[in-house]
């Protein structure tokens, strides 16, 4: 099996939001499933894929400046997108 160099970032990145914790359910954003996926542009961007607990979610603001914060502390860290899913179904907002 081949690791692309990209797959190494997105692993780092995915590891690093286990500390964003949903405050609702009080475990981590990657370990309940918010996070759909992660990928390295070749430009250097992240893309985040990402959904919230419920619909109108009182907790989605908090979620996403805490995504950012922690992409604030990687070395070299690149412009960040998070794209908002409606349900697990992939319906982006």
């Amino acid at each position: 099996m081949t690791v692309r160099a990209g797959d190494a970032v997105e692993n780092m990145v995915r590891d690093a939001l286990r500390i964003v914790i949903d405050p609702e359910i009080g475990r981590s954003v990657v370990d309940i499933g918010l996070i759909y996926n992660i990928v390295a542009r070749e430009d250097s961007t992240m893309v985040i894929d990402m959904t919230t607990t419920t619909k109108g979610c009182p907790a989605a603001e908090y979620l996403v400046d805490a995504v950012r914060e922690c992409d604030s502390r990687r070395p070299h860290r690149s412009p960040l997108r998070c794209a908002w899913y409606t349900s697990r179904h992939g319906r982006r907002i």
